[in-house]
């Protein structure tokens, strides 16, 4: 709805489920209180995402990145609580956010815009706030170069081609941070961009690291005249049934 009780009515479902201290509860309503409404709003207003998505959708996001990232450790204080939130809501918020067909570079833009509006916890002054990562260990911004996601790549010529090496950028690692992250919480992620963006290159190269045991994988072509039930029987067709009711 206009005024958000369809996206704060989840937020209060999603922190009734915790077994937070009441203290840290009440830090985490300030925080939605004090970055959402005004962030959605703006948004609405001044950018456009890569695919249409509505609010609830973003604040689901946002509750997913939530769950991944909170622990013990960067929950002791307020300034490390809301370190975490500011992080995802900046990824759930503005992921979706790329540069327009005139130009136009929402992402940086969200940027700025972020960067001024919130201070309390600061971002590296170089370059834009999603060229950042947030170092588990220390709970401090760090470049995505520093990241376990960005490594060397050893390539022979001799066992593979050029078409199978992906090489890890800024951008590719973060992508690949959040997509292995949610994926493991069985939470669903989609991918969006033009053709040749390295959409299905990323998942390939996550689903080659997942164990064969614990994870299957299944491919599905879809185009303009996919319809609901095409796509319930193509994702029907790997399963094995065993009775009525299980596969």
């Amino acid at each position: 709805t206009d005024d958000g009780t369809q996206w704060k009515s989840l937020i209060s479902s999603w922190i009734s489920k915790k077994s937070f201290p009441d203290h840290t509860c009440s830090l985490l309503r300030s925080f939605f209180e004090k970055y959402l409404p005004e962030s959605l709003l703006w948004m609405l207003v001044n950018t456009k995402d890569v695919v249409p998505a509505e609010d609830m959708t973003k604040v689901q996001t946002l509750l997913n990145m939530l769950d991944g990232c909170l622990n013990e450790d960067n929950m002791t204080t307020p300034e490390g609580l809301e370190t975490v939130f500011v992080y995802c809501s900046v990824w759930a918020l503005g992921s979706m956010l790329c540069v327009s067909d005139d130009g136009t570079d929402y992402r940086k833009l969200f940027s700025e815009w972020w960067r001024g509006e919130f201070k309390d916890v600061k971002f590296p002054s170089r370059d834009t706030i999603f060229e950042y990562w947030l170092d588990p260990e220390t709970n401090t911004f760090d470049s995505w170069t520093k990241s376990p996601y960005f490594y060397s790549v050893n390539f022979d010529s001799s066992k593979m081609t050029m078409s199978q090496v992906s090489v890890p950028t800024p951008e590719t690692c973060s992508v690949a941070y959040w997509m292995d992250m949610l994926v493991k919480m069985q939470k669903p992620v989609m991918l969006c961009g033009p053709a040749g963006t390295g959409k299905t290159c990323l998942v390939n190269g996550m689903m080659s690291k997942l164990s064969p045991s614990a994870y299957s994988s299944a491919t599905i072509n879809l185009n303009f005249y996919t319809s609901s039930a095409d796509l319930a029987e193509a994702m029907s067709l790997p399963l094995e049934k065993k009775t009525g009711t299980n596969f």
